[in-house]
């Protein structure tokens, strides 16, 4: 299984122990918070990579992936930062690990970010990132942008 550590968290993949994470952050809506457990267990079955929970000693302060989907051309790099977290830096943190470990593990060719105009918080993340705003995203929501995170495959 693979770890990342950064000076403050705990990263791993999503694993049977998160359901209770996925019932809180869905709220109401089980099979919703069902559909992105398992799928979030799956693509690492699939793909090896995906995403991570990151952990501040023994709690979840967010989730970071580097992940596929179908309907995008690129390899997408994605945060969320759980209720009562926000704020702390734990964000970029977080992502400039799974960033890292991801240009060096799976080797993909682009990395972007698919950022709501109205996210300012993600987009000051990207931004720490070093990810700049590219355009709107044709193939997401007309409300994203893509952010590129500049790295390229040589």
């Amino acid at each position: 299984m693979t770890t990342l550590t950064t000076d403050r968290l705990t990263l791993r993949p999503v694993s049977a122990a998160d359901w209770p994470l996925y019932e809180r952050w869905h709220g109401d809506d089980a099979s919703k918070a069902w559909d992105a457990f398992t799928g979030d267990i799956g693509h690492w079955v699939v793909k090896g990579f995906g995403w991570f929970i990151a952990r501040k000693g023994d709690t979840a302060v967010g989730n970071v992936a580097v992940h596929y989907r179908p309907e995008h051309a690129d390899l997408e790099l994605a945060w969320n930062t759980y209720d009562g977290h926000r704020g702390a830096g734990y964000a970029p943190e977080a992502a400039r690990a799974v960033r890292d470990w991801a240009i060096a593990h799976v080797h993909a060719p682009r990395l972007v970010s698919y950022i709501t105009r109205t996210n300012t918080a993600s987009q000051r993340v990207a931004q720490k990132l070093g990810a700049v705003p590219t355009g709107q995203a044709a193939a997401h929501s007309a409300t994203c942008d893509v952010w590129d995170h500049l790295w390229r495959a040589s």
